[in-house]
């Protein structure tokens, strides 16, 4: 899987262009003719993103939501949820709300949470074996966010991430490498009652978190496997 944040031939003011991925800093430097602004977060706080993901200040944040007003776009951050502890995630909420205090939005802002997962290929693989459900966000957890942000905002989207045991079927299904492990979470995937214990147990006991570290060469739009 490759992803990019940016499309190739697709000038930056095409009027055609309804919704633009976007690195945060690459949207603040120009107006945009589009109707949809997506730009990735990552993770809560500064030094998280800076280590392991994009390297975005609060102050690049809330001037995002300053210049959606002025460009009148909608914007979606997307976040990782699972790594560091919800209490981080609950500074980088009441941080946004005192930016929609500050800065009414016209236009729809909404927030999108994704729980971890610890695809191979990622360079937070590493970290797989410090995997705590506890980390992972809830349902309950973004509606307690979303009901503070529409406090300052209506035009407030939050979305709820997948639950842990959802979201390790998944991992382990992806990091299966051969028939008996694929069969296995295929059927824990589809069963109704498997709990959140048996899904962190699972993940150890079937050896999917010794599947080997990928390496993705890219160079333009080729990936190389090494």
């Amino acid at each position: 899987m490759l992803t990019a944040n940016f499309y190739e031939n697709d000038p930056i003011n095409d009027p055609k262009t309804t919704t633009r991925d976007f690195l945060l800093q690459d949207y603040l430097l120009r107006p945009v003719a589009a109707q949809l602004i997506r730009c990735g977060i990552e993770f809560a706080r500064e030094d998280t993103r800076k280590l392991l993901g994009k390297e975005i200040s609060k102050n690049d944040i809330f001037a995002a939501i300053q210049k959606m007003d002025r460009d009148n776009t909608a914007l979606r951050l997307f976040h990782i949820t699972g790594y560091e502890p919800l209490s981080d995630w609950e500074f980088y909420i009441d941080d946004l709300a005192k930016m929609l205090s500050h800065c009414p939005n016209r236009r729809l802002l909404h927030l999108m949470f994704n729980n971890l997962q610890y695809q191979n290929y990622t360079p937070l693989y590493s970290e797989r074996r410090k995997i705590d459900p506890e980390k992972y966000a809830d349902f309950h957890l973004t509606k307690i966010w979303y009901d503070k942000l529409r406090q300052y905002s209506t035009h407030i989207l939050v979305s709820a991430p997948s639950p842990f045991r959802h979201v390790a079927c998944r991992m382990g299904l992806e990091l299966s490498r051969n028939r008996e492990q694929a069969e296995y979470w295929l059927r824990a995937f589809s069963r109704k009652v498997f709990t959140t214990q048996e899904a962190y147990t699972a993940l150890f006991t079937t050896g999917i978190m010794d599947t080997p570290r990928v390496v993705l060469k890219t160079g333009g739009v080729i990936a190389e496997i090494l």
